[in-house]
């Protein structure tokens, strides 16, 4: 029997639709939305709200979450025979990983490049760690028959009659013997080390003639024996080679700027506590090392500095130790004069007295008066024996003290020498001064390199980075350096202290660098006032330092800088405004026309101040003037013009710094040496103009000037010839702007008529940009709506399950609560039954 399964389509309830009804009817147009289904609607977003907030609504503030990570678990592909296979790979491989660092039989194990099983089986470690002990004395403990006469059988008493008159004798004959002992046992390891060695070489000779596994067998007793050949690129051999490579060691960590900094300051504070306890005479080791009277020196060897014996007078006061005598110290940590001259002057005459009993006794040396002496000693001793030995006893008393002072008055002279030194010794911190004035006095007699060390240590120690108010220090600095630059500059000592701030003014320049920028520009500013105001137009000396400095500290390569176009600027008009008068002004001119190029290296912009300047040095090197003058330079500025007779001197290819500060007269070597940097500053300005249209009208009149130049010297006619060179390879022709002789036709255009529609309906005349505007706020609003009514729907959702868990919560609540009454129930009802049951 066939059945015909026909899919029915499901009918809508008309009820359910929701029809949206038009004004009009536009034909062509497609409507949408124009029957609406609120109630399959409504149940797709529930359905989708479930999916998504009530899942992040039942995991909200949970954190814990359950993963499964074990291998093949989410790999469908994988039968449950592979995953088991795959976990105990994974175990084996982990557990490989566990006992990579046991001692297994397979390791190879090597000390010193030799391995742990050669050593074991063919050679004794030698140990450095072996006892010393003495087998006659048990381990190094005092023998039997030391202890039985020492200790316990009469001491000094018993040994009187054998020749050992005290306890001390007997100590120090155990001592010596100790030590005899202890060189003979020396002696014998010694030799032995040797035999072993000597076994061990004669060994390694004789291994070339035993036969082993790594030799080949004979074939004839006459053959010497022959090695197997080894390849050389087996594996094996390959990996031994490895093995015993040399690893590389890790470095340690590269310190960041700050740690440096902080690492700095603090060994600068250590070294200035260390120069100010020397200056105060202290020592760095308060600790005074003695040694007990108990202390044999039982194989030990005390150098006599380190260690000393404590050792005391019969007044109670100790000898032989300097350090250990009370000192009468002053606020410095040094007494007085007084006492210094009080001590020496005792001193002298107990070096008076001895040396007056030393020369008694060195006139006594003759034969009777050795008897006599003799003689008077035994008397003595017969009579009175007890005076003599108090008068002995007084006598090394006062020898005693004597060498005691000795020593304090060494002491004393050491110790104020090392205060002298510390004193003279610059210190290694220094705190930034407050004015100007102070931090004169602070560099006032002290030599250029201290004066260095000194600003090289207050920025040190007042690093940025190290806190506090270590920026605004270096702040108040930074114009103090410069103004101490300024104040050097007018000899050669200027350019040297540029030279040697330059680095720190650039460290101080990257820590504010607006600041910085503020502090050259009012000063560049100064320097500008100061010449247009002077005179005389001359380029001094801080000006062309302070010109120097700032490409050091500043890019120069920018299109536009604060500071190295406002430089640039002042520089050119010194250039056009300075008068030449004098040797000095050549110099300064040539100098500065150099710091420019320095300035336009990278940029390569166009200055034409610096091309005027080098045309006008050329014309005052010759007689005629194929050219004309520029704005300084006058027809009878002849003052470079070179003779031949004076070209046969010794004179320097380049112009020292000292010119810009002569006051001599222009000689032949100055003009020779002045227009060879002329030629050489042409050329180098040359090349760095290349990219200029112009570049040929610019530099013909210098190419003129250069060819009537005629000198008889082979150094200069080469600079000629290369300047000659670099200027006629110049092969551009400026492009002149003409007007079109014939106006071009412009084609006819034909534009399309627009006619506007109107279909009854009234827009606003907007522009392009308002109309867009009107769009987008138009889309702003639909979408807020949208997003309203979405939240809107949230909230009611998440209302609604909260009061579906609030109405579970309160049924089972009241559930529990009759339970809990029905169980009270019960136990009332039995306690009620067994209390009428014991009442019967």
């Amino acid at each position: 029997m066939k059945v015909n399964k026909k899919i029915k389509e499901k009918k809508l309830n008309p009820f359910e639709l929701h029809i949206n009804n038009k004004k009009f009817t536009i034909l062509g147009r497609k409507s949408k939305n124009e029957v609406g289904q609120p109630g399959i609607a409504r149940s797709k977003s529930i359905q989708k709200r479930k999916k998504s907030l009530l899942l992040e609504y039942k995991f909200k503030d949970k954190s814990n979450k359950f993963v499964d990570r074990r291998i093949g678990e989410k790999n469908r592909a994988m039968t449950a025979e592979d995953r088991v296979i795959a976990r105990f790979t994974a175990s084996r491989v982990r557990a490989q990983k566990k006992m990579k660092y046991n001692l297994g039989e397979e390791e190879d194990l090597t000390h010193h490049g030799q391995t742990l099983s050669t050593i074991e089986k063919f050679e004794k470690p030698m140990s450095d760690d072996d006892s010393d002990s003495d087998d006659g004395r048990n381990g190094g403990k005092l023998a039997a028959e030391f202890v039985e006469k020492a200790h316990f059988g009469g001491g000094v008493l018993s040994k009187a009659g054998d020749g050992e008159s005290s306890h001390r004798d007997l100590i120090d004959k155990l001592i010596a013997e100790s030590k005899i002992r202890k060189y003979e046992k020396k002696q014998l390891k010694q030799e032995t080390n040797e035999l072993t060695e000597q076994l061990d070489k004669d060994w390694k000779e004789l291994m070339p003639v035993v036969p082993t596994k790594n030799y080949g067998e004979i074939d004839n007793e006459d053959e010497p024996p022959t090695k197997k050949k080894v390849d050389k690129n087996s594996y094996d051999v390959l990996m031994r080679s490895l093995k015993f490579d040399r690893r590389g060691m890790a470095s340690d960590k590269l310190k960041s700027e700050e740690e440096i900094a902080k690492d700095e300051k603090e060994r600068l504070e250590k070294l200035e506590s260390e120069r100010l306890k020397r200056m105060k005479g202290f020592e760095d080791d308060s600790v005074i090392k003695h040694r007990s009277a108990d202390d044999l020196d039982d194989g030990f060897d005390f150098g006599d500095d380190e260690i000393q014996p404590l050792a005391y007078n019969s007044e109670g006061k100790p000898l032989n130790c300097g350090d250990l005598i009370p000192v009468n110290e002053d606020e410095n940590g040094f007494n007085n004069e007084e006492n210094k001259n009080d001590n020496e002057e005792d001193l002298d005459d107990d070096e008076n007295e001895n040396g007056e009993d030393d020369n008694n006794a060195s006139d006594s040396d003759d034969d009777d008066d050795d008897s006599n002496i003799n003689n008077d000693m035994s008397d003595l001793k017969e009579d009175d024996a007890s005076s003599s030995n108090e008068e002995t006893n007084q006598d090394v008393q006062e020898l005693d003290e004597n060498k005691s002072k000795k020593l304090f008055v060494q002491k004393l002279k050491e110790k104020k020498i090392i205060m002298d030194e510390a004193r003279k010794q610059l210190p290694f911190t220094f705190t930034v001064p407050e004015s100007y004035e102070s931090f004169q006095e602070t560099l006032e007699e002290r030599c250029f390199t201290e004066q260095i060390i000194i600003i090289e240590r207050m920025i040190k120690l007042n690093h940025p980075s190290l806190g506090n108010d270590n920026r605004s220090n270096l702040q108040r600095l930074y114009p103090y350096l410069l103004q101490y630059l300024n104040d050097n500059s007018d000899s050669i000592d200027g350019w040297k202290i540029l030279n040697s701030l330059a680095s720190h003014l650039y460290d101080l320049t990257q820590f504010f660098p607006e600041y910085a920028a503020k502090c050259f520009i009012e000063v560049l500013k100064e320097k500008h006032t100061d010449f247009i105001e002077s005179s005389s137009k001359k380029i001094t000396s801080d000006t062309l330092i302070f010109l120097k400095l700032v490409p050091l500290l500043f890019p120069s390569s920018d299109y536009y800088h604060p500071v190295c176009t406002c430089a640039v600027m002042i520089a050119s008009e010194l250039l056009s405004l300075a008068k030449i008068r004098k040797r000095s002004d050549i110099a300064s001119c040539l100098l500065l026309t150099t710091i420019l190029l320095e300035y336009i290296q990278l940029s390569k912009r166009y200055i034409p101040e610096t091309i005027n300047i080098l045309r006008g040095m050329l014309l005052m090197a010759t007689e005629d003037n194929p050219v004309t003058l520029v704005q300084q330079f006058r027809s009878n500025m002849k003052m470079l013009i070179i003779k031949n007779d004076s070209t046969q001197i010794v004179w320097p290819s380049k112009l020292s710094i000292n010119e810009i500060y002569s006051e001599a007269d222009i000689d032949d070597a100055f003009k020779l040496t002045t227009l060879y940097v002329t030629l050489d500053l042409v050329c180098r300005f040359c090349k760095l103009c290349a990219d200029i249209p112009s570049l040929q009208e610019i530099w013909t009149p210098h190419l003129s000037i250069i060819n009537k130049l005629k000198i008889d010297s082979d150094k200069m006619n080469e600079q000629i010839n290369t300047t000659k060179i670099q200027l006629q390879i110049i092969d551009k022709k400026l492009e002149k702007l003409q007007t079109l002789s014939n106006r071009p036709k412009a084609l006819r255009l034909y534009e399309p008529r627009i006619q506007k529609v109107y279909d009854g309906r009234t827009f606003k005349t907007q522009s392009k940009e308002n109309a867009e505007r009107t769009k987008l706020q138009h889309r702003y609003k639909r979408e807020m709506k949208s997003a309203v009514r979405e939240i809107r729907k949230d909230n009611s959702f998440l209302s609604k399950l909260k009061h579906h868990e609030q109405v579970k919560s309160d049924a089972e609540r009241r559930n529990k609560v009759k339970q809990i009454y029905s169980w009270g129930a019960n136990q009332a009802h039995e306690i009620n039954k067994l209390a009428k049951k014991n009442k019967k």
